[in-house]
């Protein structure tokens, strides 16, 4: 049975048996069960289930708290959110939906509908809220704008900035001006009404950045949504006013989710009212875009080839073994002696020439050498047996 000391409790609230509410904990038309836990904190308007913890003088407000890995510490405030099996501590959290999140020593606000999926976000230096990369994040806004992957740690601020809206009619040319915005305009046509959404973003919501050998993003993303695949032809304009001298070729690419790869557009490149913008023209379907430079490919530096060393000359020589005939030098230590057959000069002879100088047998002498020898020997023994007869 629970304390009535252990809490208080405001207007209609339900604590089942398998709940424990201890530590002077408060409570106000909120909902405590199925075996979670309200330690020394407060709910407002909230419910509290599946073995979640909510302790360290937290307050809940508005929210709905679930999941057996939910943990709310350390003085959290979670307000009008959401919150699945995830740990929240020390953080201001109001308004989005986290799932499978860590959350620590940050504040977030999120104004709409905004999806934190298996996200870590810390504090940076500063204080402000970033997603930690390669933790298979994903992050949902309103169903139009949706980051499958978090490739690179960014500040959630970062992570989408200005936008551009507008109602197309159908069959009506409409020119959308974001220049002073988004850095772009867009010229368009469709067969039907539809809804376009421009918008600058930090990182590819598609999930990679560039795959373009030796390339450079300029500037944000560029990531436009239609809510209907009526598009006949647009043409999009995009502006950058810093130097690119140092780029051989600047062009807009469109991400292709089909084939997870980043594709060149033809574009050209003009000056109108004191500003840069690149365009392309033809479009008839809407991704994420970006304007990116590419350097030349380095020029290959070194040799083309030859041989190596200083030296113009190569040294032939041969380990020298001693025949049958003669006397092997045995002493200790000596090393085995080599003899020079000859020297040739790499100036004078070509790479599909035979060498000229004596070839050696595998044990060392030249060819023929021990037959020579052994018919001398007999010559001289029989010379000296005739001389014996004589």
């Amino acid at each position: 049975m629970l304390n009535q000391t252990d809490y208080k409790t405001f207007g209609d609230c339900n604590i089942d048996s398998n709940a424990s509410v201890i530590g002077g904990a408060v409570l106000n038309n909120s909902n405590v069960s199925s075996y979670a836990t309200v330690d020394a904190s407060m709910l407002w308007y909230s419910s509290v289930t599946e073995n979640v913890t909510v302790q360290g003088g937290s307050v809940i407000d508005g929210s709905e708290i679930i999941g057996s890995r939910s943990n709310i510490n350390n003085g959290a405030l979670i307000i009008n959110s959401d919150i699945d099996n995830s740990t929240v501590s020390n953080s201001e959290i109001n308004g989005p939906y986290l799932i499978g999140c860590t959350i620590t020593d940050v504040i977030i606000y999120c104004d709409g509908e905004v999806k934190f999926i298996n996200a870590t976000i810390t504090a940076d230096s500063s204080g402000k809220a970033r997603i930690t990369e390669g933790t298979n994040a994903e992050i949902n806004i309103k169903d139009e704008l949706i980051f499958t992957n978090i490739y690179s740690t960014i500040l959630i601020e970062d992570l989408t900035k200005e936008t551009v809206s507008m109602n197309i009619s159908a069959d009506t040319p409409t020119i959308i001006t974001g220049s002073d915005t988004v850095d772009c305009d867009l010229n368009i046509t469709a067969n039907d009404s539809i809804s376009i959404r421009m918008g600058r973003t930090g990182l590819n919501p598609d999930g990679e950045g560039s795959d373009v050998t030796r390339s450079t993003v300029l500037g944000d993303f560029l990531h436009i949504y239609c809510n209907e695949s009526a598009v006949e032809n647009a043409t999009l304009r995009m502006y950058y006013d810093d130097p690119t001298s140092s780029y051989e070729t600047v062009a807009i690419y469109y991400y292709n989710t089909l084939s997870s790869t980043w594709e060149k557009l033809t574009t050209i490149k003009e000056t109108s009212s004191g500003r840069t913008y690149y365009e392309t023209h033809g479009l008839d379907h809407f991704s994420t875009f970006a304007l990116m430079g590419v350097t030349s490919e380095p020029s290959n530096g070194g040799s083309s080839g030859g041989s190596s060393g200083s030296s113009k000359y190569s040294w032939v020589t041969s380990t020298y073994t001693p025949t049958s005939t003669e006397s092997e030098d045995t002493t200790s230590g000596q090393p085995t002696p080599t003899k020079t057959v000859g020297e040739v000069s790499t100036d004078d002879v070509q790479e599909t020439q035979t060498s000229t100088a004596p070839v050696e047998t595998e044990d060392g002498g030249l060819p023929g050498f021990t037959a020579i020898m052994f018919i001398a020997g007999l010559l001289a023994a029989a010379y000296i047996i005739i001389r014996k007869r004589g």
